[in-house]
């Protein structure tokens, strides 16, 4: 993010950064990596509720998307633009369900993911690509489009780790159990966790193994 991070930009007809799009399945970690990014470059990030804008009145809704927009376009600080599950909000309709509301909130999105000339970097993500308009995957709205797989043994460990933590739970990570995770996202993890815990408070204990763990991964 260091060109973001730039007072001045000395390239007249080099556009900045635009942003991202993060494809993979629910669970896997792709709001937690526009968080990260944030916190990681010390930036704000602000985040779109598109659900919230949506209005009954005709015209009200591209007039709230419109005023978000202008609100971004304001910033002279580099910032963090979060859109998530974009595919949900954002696409191509025939129109004859909302009076073509939504075909024209796509084209005021994709025309400020072309045109925008402040330091906004969009991170979007998007649980599957073929529901999304292809006006949106087309190079120039984001620079780069990336798949996040499911976590591999190691990252299943570290996940691991950090729920040990999360949880106060007394625990040698085995890779018996590491295995058995295999196919796991990172929120299906934590609810094994979570359910082992739950278990135990269930039968009047504190106490968490490896056994409840496998068993809550095997329900």
């Amino acid at each position: 993010m260091p060109l973001l991070k730039m007072e001045s930009w000395k390239y007249p007809h080099l556009s900045r950064p635009r942003g991202i799009l993060l494809i993979g399945v629910p669970g896997g970690g792709k709001s937690f990596f526009a968080a990260a990014v944030g916190k990681s470059h010390d930036l704000p990030v602000v985040k779109l509720y598109p659900s919230r804008l949506f209005q009954s009145s005709l015209g009200e809704t591209e007039a709230n998307f419109l005023e978000v927009l202008e609100c971004l376009r304001s910033f002279q600080s580099p910032v963090i633009f979060f859109i998530d599950e974009i595919e949900k909000s954002f696409s191509r309709t025939d129109g004859t369900t909302d009076g073509n509301t939504s075909n024209r909130i796509l084209s005021l999105v994709l025309d400020f993911l072309s045109n925008h000339t402040r330091p906004v970097f969009t991170i979007a993500t998007c649980n599957s690509i073929g529901a999304l308009p292809p006006e949106l995957l087309r190079k120039g709205r984001f620079d780069e489009i990336f798949y996040i797989p499911f976590p591999d043994g190691a990252e299943r460990r570290a996940i691991c780790a950090a729920l040990a933590k999360k949880y106060a739970i007394d625990i040698s990570i085995t890779d018996f159990f590491i295995n058995r995770l295999d196919g796991f996202t990172g929120s299906e993890i934590e609810q094994v966790f979570k359910e082992a815990l739950y278990e135990a408070m269930g039968r009047g204990s504190e106490t968490v193994g490896e056994f409840n763990l496998i068993k809550q991964a095997d329900a």
